[in-house]
């Protein structure tokens, strides 16, 4: 026996300490997602705009809070309705006007395929006009670029907090 069957064959805990110790290994590997501290699960966020910049803007603040994870990046609304059914993300930031489908037609696709979805818009449009049809199509805030860290940060808790709609 090599020692790759060894190792697959002493799978089972023996002891407690055997057990605590997979417990923990367990939590470290598969759990990296949770904030082992609070014991309180980190927020998903996807975050769609089609200028690199902003989206690299958007990881800086999100880094502010422990408890936002960045889990994917969209430059466009068809690759941001590709990687919501994927990643299923707690919230999305998504900005309007950007190439091959813009942000308001793809929060409409996610939002009638996910009742659940939580989208945050985000977009250089102040018009009330572009914010009525974001919120018709199914975004659950409206935030003019830029944003500032604090701002962005409570909208992205405050959204991540409320009741999922069924």
């Amino acid at each position: 026996m090599n020692a790759s069957e060894s190792s697959k064959r002493n799978i089972v805990p023996k002891t407690s300490t055997d057990i605590r110790s997979v417990s923990s290994n367990l939590i470290r590997r598969g759990l990296d997602e949770f904030n082992i501290e609070t014991t309180q699960k980190k927020i998903r966020l996807l975050i769609v705009d089609d200028v690199p910049e902003t989206r690299k803007n958007i990881r800086k603040l999100i880094k502010a809070d422990e408890n936002i994870l960045g889990v994917g990046e969209a430059s466009n609304g068809l690759e941001a309705v590709e990687m919501y059914d994927e990643l299923k993300p707690d919230v999305v930031s998504m900005n309007i006007n950007m190439p091959v489908m813009d942000g308001i037609s793809a929060t409409e696709i996610i939002c009638r395929k996910h009742k659940d979805a939580k989208i945050l818009m985000l977009s250089i449009q102040g018009d009330p006009a572009y914010m009525r049809r974001a919120i018709y199509a199914g975004a659950r805030d409206y935030i003019t670029k830029p944003p500032m860290g604090d701002e962005l940060i409570s909208a992205i808790n405050g959204l991540a907090a409320r009741p999922t709609q069924k």
